[in-house]
């Protein structure tokens, strides 16, 4: 590896990250950090490497070490490691970093949180900011939130649903392919038949895309479609998706 310089090494590693290539892109990302401890960017794709690898303690090591050195993305990286092992109360207070050190993103990490613990005011609060600092993920969990609520709260159903749309329809809008299925879904519950077909079909398609990241959501969309056009009596339609 010597033979490269670090920023041939670093590329490399990168390169070899996107392409989910994990164990040529470690042993890059491993000789970027032996030439230059300093370089974030290597250390972090490394720890998501090892996070991959469900590695957790070798992530958490490296997560920690950048914290330390001031790391903003590492803070939120290492919310998310503990977030995923339901250690809510440390996932809690590394996201709270992140976002107190200027990255309102991680509002989004604190909503997921206070979601989990059934904290849906401080949930609501957190996903909105996310939401309003661009968080697309967080837009799309708090359309969740509020379906949740709706079930939750039945004298205020109309309301939440409501909402629920507002943020489905606005996450639909920047691509998110399962806010498109769901809306399809909420329009089919209201026997609204029309607009159930216009975001199924467009939730179908964009999960159907060469690089769509929503490829699970082909099957999903397909199904609903074929539900929807069976109300409709277009058998013929139906069977297409089914």
């Amino acid at each position: 590896l010597n033979i490269f310089s670090k920023e041939n090494n670093f590329e490399l590693g990168k390169k070899y990250f996107e392409q989910k290539k994990y164990e040529q892109a470690e042993k890059y990302l491993k000789a970027v950090n032996e030439e230059n401890k300093e370089k974030e960017e290597a250390q972090l794709l490394l720890a998501m490497i090892y996070e991959t690898k469900k590695k957790y303690s070798l992530a958490e090591n490296i997560y920690k070490k950048l914290v330390d050195r001031g790391s903003v993305k590492a803070a939120n990286k290492l919310g998310n490691l503990y977030f995923i092992q339901d250690d809510y109360i440390n996932a809690l207070n590394y996201y709270k970093m992140s976002y107190e050190k200027g990255n309102k993103k991680a509002a989004y990490g604190i909503g997921n949180v206070y979601r989990e613990m059934n904290d849906y005011e401080k949930a609501e609060k957190y996903l909105k900011l996310g939401s309003e600092a661009g968080e697309l993920d967080s837009t799309y969990n708090l359309a969740l939130l509020y379906l949740r609520l709706s079930e939750i709260k039945k004298s205020k159903r109309n309301n939440y649903i409501s909402k629920a749309k507002t943020y489905f329809k606005e996450a639909a809008k920047r691509g998110h392919v399962p806010a498109m299925n769901n809306l399809g879904v909420i329009y089919r519950e209201m026997k609204e038949y029309s607009e159930a077909e216009k975001y199924l079909k467009m939730a179908y398609e964009g999960a159907n895309s060469k690089n769509s990241e929503y490829k699970e959501y082909l099957g999903i969309s397909a199904w609903n479609l074929g539900e929807n056009y069976m109300k409709l009596k277009k058998n013929l339609e139906a069977e297409k998706y089914y």
